[in-house]
């Protein structure tokens, strides 16, 4: 019995060690990158996530200016492509304060290294230069043009927003430093408003050699480079932007959600496809078809209550990297992809139609005054199924046409292409679709038939956003 207690305890032990081991794992005491020296950060972990979330939250906030179309695609992809650039490079500025004369000489340096004169660093007190490279490693010797202060200052590349034109912070991590074989500073994630100086005594015709190790965020995420080169402008730039998002989420910056996925595929589709229509008419229908892959996320779970999306997403936003990105306000604009429409119209001479019931109390019921020879009534819902009760005035011809909602540009044209899946509609009880029935504003679905005044029709109809396992384009 006493053996067996003893073999309990142990494993317990081995146990409650192994628990210890593995949450100092997960806080990053033993998270140790192939290429990154064991003299680095403490926490790797949290050095990659510094880099990793300055560089998605520029991203995002480039992306979010071309969907408001703060910006246009081609002003995105190339400050995106400047933006990437900027975090594969080190600067140093350099000065040897002491008065106008002061200089220093560069004697070698490696290749790929730039040294150059800084005009905002030249004064009375001496001569600046800015040094930058693309390396990992680099090496400058330098002579000291009579004595004076030598002042380092280690800072990453400027690099401004696009809009405001505020610095964005582009990190760099410095792992060391030497000046003639002896370190100075080691261990320091910089950019350029948060630098850091080095100074030293120097002496007239004094030879400074500069080792400087960095490393830079595509040390840390191999694949971070690749994923954002293949952002481009062709047919996959949706996919691609959604690549490098999910890169983000999965390298610990925010959480995977479909609400604001749905909504930035869609509005890029929409502006390519006022784009084209703007300039070739007859390319819509072959970009249409080639971007059929871009609604794949669309088969939103139906809401009983559409304030419950809103709330759900703001809810998203206080927790996620992306908070501030949109507002509930401009996130309504996701229920049009959710939106069912029918337009119930009697053609003749005085006739009309009067809504008597609606089983949405929050639909959106409209008198379509742009009917010529006609008249009647419009009701649109973002539930997803609805029931309407009509009386129609007036004995006359009646069309309903079941559809999108009317959704346009700025400039109020062309109309755009969303796609609403009807699954069910019945006329007084009896069902007229044969199978589900994909329609846009444009491509309704139209049923007919002669009404009498004073007679009631009974409307049910269900529908969902396009759901790519189900859907199918004509």
């Amino acid at each position: 019995m006493g053996s067996y207690r003893i073999f309990k305890l142990d494993r317990f032990i081995k146990f409650t060690l192994l628990i210890i081991i593995y949450n100092l794992y997960l806080m990053g005491a033993f998270m140790v990158d192939n290429d990154v020296e064991s003299h680095e950060f403490q926490n790797v972990g949290i050095l990659k996530a510094k880099m990793l979330s300055s560089f998605s939250n520029y991203f995002n906030e480039l992306y979010d200016s071309f969907l408001n179309e703060d910006i246009s695609l081609a002003e995105f992809i190339d400050n995106k492509n400047l933006f990437v650039d900027q975090w594969g490079f080190t600067r140093i500025d350099i000065k040897n304060r002491g008065d106008s004369a002061n200089s220093i000489k560069v004697i070698n340096l490696d290749d790929d290294v730039t040294v150059s004169s800084a005009k905002w660093l030249t004064d009375e007190t001496g001569e600046g230069f800015k040094i930058t490279s693309r390396k990992n490693k680099l090496r400058v010797t330098f002579r000291c043009v009579n004595a004076g202060e030598l002042v380092l200052r280690f800072r990453g590349p400027e690099f401004r927003h696009i809009l405001n034109k505020n610095r964005i912070p582009v990190k760099i991590f410095i792992s060391d430093v030497k000046l003639n074989n002896e370190t100075v500073l080691t261990d320091k994630l910089l950019w350029h408003d948060d630098s850091v100086s080095y100074t030293y005594s120097c002496v007239d015709g004094e030879i400074i050699t500069m080792d400087i190790e960095t490393k830079f965020i595509y040390d840390y995420f191999p694949s971070l480079l690749d994923l954002c080169n293949n952002i481009v402008d062709d047919d996959d730039f949706i996919s691609s932007v959604n690549s490098l998002k999910k890169y983000f989420i999965s390298n610990g910056d925010g959480n995977p959600k479909e609400f604001k996925d749905v909504y930035l595929d869609n509005h890029y589709l929409n502006q390519k496809y006022v784009e084209l229509s703007r300039n070739d008419k007859s390319n819509i229908d072959d970009f249409m078809d080639s971007n059929k892959n871009l609604y794949d996320i669309l088969n939103i779970v139906r809401q009983e209550d559409s304030q419950i999306l809103i709330q759900q997403f703001q809810e998203f936003l206080n927790v996620s990297s992306f908070n501030g990105a949109f507002d509930s306000n401009r996130f309504k604009n996701l229920l049009i992809y959710m939106s069912g429409r029918v337009d119930i119209i009697n053609f003749g001479e005085d006739c009309d139609v009067e809504l008597v019931y609606s089983s949405d109390n929050e639909n959106n019921i409209r008198i379509p005054h742009w009917i010529k020879g006609g008249s009647g009534v419009v009701v649109e819902s973002n539930k997803g199924i609805l029931d309407v009760i009509v009386r129609f005035v007036g004995d006359g011809n009646l069309k309903l046409s079941f559809r999108s909602t009317d959704v346009r540009d700025k400039n109020k044209k062309p109309r755009l292409p969303i796609y609403i899946d009807f699954t069910d509609i019945k006329i007084n009880g009896k069902p007229v679709l044969d199978e589900r029935k994909l329609v846009t504003h444009n491509k309704p679905f139209n049923f007919n038939r002669k009404v009498k005044d004073g007679q009631s029709m009974s409307i049910h109809m269900e529908w969902t956003s396009f759901d790519p396992n189900n859907s199918s384009f004509e």
